[in-house]
């Protein structure tokens, strides 16, 4: 597994930006869910934040742009999520880039009409950079997790995944 981090949630996205679990600064931050997802988690979409961090590839969100290796997705495709009194587990369908101020295509919404869900998986399809043959019907529940991407400001690595309800025993660690 790539990444192993602890989640917080707030009342804005603001908080743990540059906090750590203490709430003292720290330019790393903290993993912190989206402030609009319910706390219960019951969204149809939880969105996860994360820092890139430029002097250690092992940090945070950093190690998700190594996930753009077909080889090393193909590893690492499945998620499992701990929570206080479950996990979930959730199957990587789609790592892209969403460039800031993008007409039409809005990346943080924690659940959808019909329509706009189609558009934004249309969007999310055909930016696509990894293989994969799994997709997200709208009836799926969705982990994505959010990065900046290294010396670009203007865009965000985005990885979305759908709940499953486990990880293939011949991939399962």
């Amino acid at each position: 597994n790539l990444i192993h981090e602890v989640i917080v949630h707030s009342r804005n996205n603001a908080d743990y930006l540059n906090y750590n679990l203490k709430r003292e600064p720290n330019g790393l931050g903290t993993v912190f869910m989206d402030y609009q997802n319910k706390r219960n988690m019951s969204d149809q979409n939880i969105i996860l934040y994360g820092h890139y961090v430029y002097y250690d590839d092992e940090l945070k969100f950093t190690p998700l742009y190594k996930m753009m290796s077909q080889e090393i997705f193909d590893e690492n495709k499945y998620i499992t999520l701990d929570l206080i009194d479950e996990t979930r587990y959730y199957e990587i369908v789609s790592i892209h880039y969403y460039k800031l101020g993008s007409e039409g295509v809005e990346y943080d919404y924690t659940s959808y009409t019909k329509s706009y869900f189609n558009n934004y998986m249309d969007h999310v399809q055909k930016n696509n950079r990894i293989k994969t043959e799994e997709t997200i019907s709208y009836e799926d529940k969705m982990l994505t997790l959010q990065t900046c991407v290294r010396d670009r400001e203007d865009l965000r690595l985005i990885v979305i995944a759908k709940q499953i309800e486990s990880i293939p025993e011949e991939t399962a660690e």
